[in-house]
């Protein structure tokens, strides 16, 4: 039995808004996904109807068996989330918070006391587990509200932006602790970090406009586009050099060629050569697959193309 069955699901809003529309896929246990999109695509839509915290207008979606419409109780048994705009509360202590929450759960004392120990001292907050929340930095309580979750031992985890407000240390220790969490629990995470999806991920889902784009393991999706390497510029390049060699767009603020032969890669090398050009070849990325995938680099147009010194 999957961990996820979602089939034909779909959610439009009272305002007409159309969220989510024919969505289906299956995920199994212990594993790891990922969902990526751009901001109103879908991602938190799904992940609230799988933790039974909106209804969908239509279709089907079971969460280790148990229909979120019809068996809402035995899914939230069996779940612990986190959602985007959630805050521990300001005037409990790291402690109280994990702690007290397990008890409301229905945890023993016992067993709350052993759970919450554990999961706090995962999320790195063991020497402020005295603190009030009031008291901690917005990363640190965004570990609180994780910490929460993990202490219930739950077979589903559904992190909807887990690491926003994190400092790049707690987000790989993070990210650490959720890969080793793989054959004991299903993790749904939701992110904007696709070095995160392409670390952490058995399957990454690009989902758009309420439909899935594409879901497949990182390797599966980078072999899926149609270069397997990107090329760099260091400074303005003129587009017209370069428009009949691949395409070019634009990642952290540099042009960025993806050649379309290796003949292509080796007539930009000879062209930087002789305009005296600083050009780096790397692997693409999963990032460069969302671009791809997701049509972004038809985005920025004359814009983009003066920020990153590009010319035409």
């Amino acid at each position: 039995m999957p961990a996820i069955e979602v089939n034909n699901l779909a959610k439009v809003y009272s305002n007409g808004a159309c969220a989510l529309s024919d969505v289906s896929f299956s995920f199994p246990r212990g594993k790891v996904l990922t969902v990526v999109g751009p901001n109103g695509a879908g991602k938190t839509t799904l992940l609230r109807i799988l933790g039974t915290n909106l209804l969908p207008t239509s279709g089907e979606a079971r969460v280790l068996g148990y229909d979120v419409l019809k068996e809402p109780s035995q899914v939230r048994l069996r779940i612990a989330m986190v959602p985007q705009e959630g805050r521990p509360e300001l005037y409990l202590t790291v402690w109280q918070s994990v702690f007290c929450y397990l008890l409301a759960r229905g945890f023993r004392w016992k067993d709350a006391r052993i759970n919450a120990e554990s999961a706090v001292k995962a999320m790195g907050l063991w020497e402020r587990r005295h603190y009030m929340s009031s008291q901690l930095s917005g990363g640190q309580r965004q570990r609180v509200l994780i910490a929460m979750a993990l202490a219930t031992g739950a077979e589903v985890l559904i992190l909807d932006e887990p690491t926003i407000g994190l400092d790049p240390i707690a987000r790989r220790e993070l990210n650490s602790f959720l890969g080793r969490l793989r054959n004991e629990a299903t993790v749904i995470i939701t992110t904007h970090m696709l070095d995160e999806a392409e670390y952490l991920s058995d399957q990454v889902m690009f989902i758009d406009g309420g439909k899935i784009q594409a879901f497949d393991s990182p390797a599966s999706l980078k072999q899926a586009v149609p270069v397997s390497e990107k090329m760099i510029f260091d400074g303005s390049v003129e587009h017209k050099d370069f428009s009949a060699l691949g395409l070019m767009t634009g990642l952290g603020g540099k042009p960025v060629l993806y050649p379309n032969s290796r003949e292509a890669a080796k007539r930009v090398i000879e062209i930087a050569l002789d305009q005296e050009l600083t050009v780096t070849v790397q692997p693409i990325t999963l990032e460069d697959v969302y671009f791809f995938m997701l049509g972004k680099h038809r985005e920025e147009e004359e814009g983009w193309k003066q920020q990153v010194g590009l010319t035409v």
